[in-house]
């Protein structure tokens, strides 16, 4: 992958770089963004900003893909997928962020999101950018648009990680 190097120093800064952290202890959920700040994203300079996203939406459903490999067999009851926002910074040519999105299947939680395909045009650019990774589905959730504060979100899953039954 072009700029892996600077994207594992991306994960060193954002202590990404282990997965053991995801382990641990959880009540709830977690959203972890891969980038804090802008300036972590200069490496990417060289690409436009829709290829940079894309690029950013891949690097983080492959990083989705070592962790559920990681965690195959040590955590029964984990669930991870990627969850994308900056959708109004996007339409004005900035970056999306992408999240690794994780909980325990147990708790409850995924049964409050009722994820379903999504459509629309955000949901064709991350289906084109991830579409090198066979199996990986595209998800949205009413939830994500329910509330006073609205925050649209995707969800991307992959097949090393299934949703749970």
């Amino acid at each position: 992958m072009e700029f892996e190097h600077d994207f594992d120093n991306l994960l060193a800064d954002e202590d990404l770089d282990s997965f053991e952290e995801f382990l641990g202890p959880l009540e709830t959920f977690d959203e972890v963004p891969l980038y804090s700040r802008y300036s972590q994203l200069d490496f990417l300079a060289p690409l436009t900003r829709p290829e940079a996203n894309a690029w950013l939406v891949r690097a983080a459903v492959t990083y989705l893909e070592r962790l559920a490999a990681h965690v195959a067999g040590r955590a029964d009851d984990f669930f991870c997928m990627v969850s994308i926002t900056g959708w109004d910074d996007y339409r004005d040519g900035d970056f999306l962020t992408p999240s690794i999105w994780y909980t325990r299947a147990g708790n409850g939680v995924l049964d409050h999101l009722s994820l379903t395909p999504a459509t629309g045009d955000e949901a064709r650019f991350v289906t084109e950018a991830v579409a090198g990774t066979d199996g990986a589905q595209v998800l949205t959730s009413a939830s994500s648009a329910a509330g006073r504060f609205p925050l649209p979100r995707l969800y991307v899953t992959v097949p090393a990680m299934p949703l749970p039954a």
